[in-house]
């Protein structure tokens, strides 16, 4: 499903914002699920619609082969997946590469808390 790239750009630009807010204030050392209720309550406040722990299957040749769930879908058009590690390695891009194929959406945010400066990566597929 297409949106409209500014659109997208606004609520990436929410979804950032709370982001590093949380960062802020909660720093590095938690668990990814404490990140995670952190950023839900900022989205929630900023009257974003938010789906947790958000279902996807994944398809070969027309038939169910697996299933996996994305941390959060924003808005139904962003996938938030949420990492506490010291620093991302190209198989955290890579899973989320492959919820955009699997929910057919453009754009999820890899967010990494566990690092000392807030890290963020924009992964987008293209149909």
């Amino acid at each position: 499903m297409s949106r409209n790239p500014l659109e997208l750009k606004n609520i990436a630009d929410k979804i950032i914002e709370g982001a590093l807010k949380v960062s802020g204030i909660l720093g590095a050392g938690f668990v990814d699920k404490v990140y995670e209720r952190a950023l839900l309550y900022e989205l929630e406040k900023k009257r974003l619609q938010i789906e947790v722990q958000y279902p996807m299957n994944v398809y070969y040749e027309g038939i169910i082969v697996g299933d996996f769930v994305a941390d959060i879908l924003v808005q139904n058009c962003i996938l938030v997946e949420i990492e506490a590690v010291a620093s991302l390695t190209e198989h955290h891009k890579q899973k989320c590469l492959n919820y955009l194929k699997a929910s057919e959406l453009e754009l999820c945010l890899l967010i990494n808390f566990g690092s000392y400066e807030l890290q963020v990566e924009t992964i987008m597929l293209s149909f």
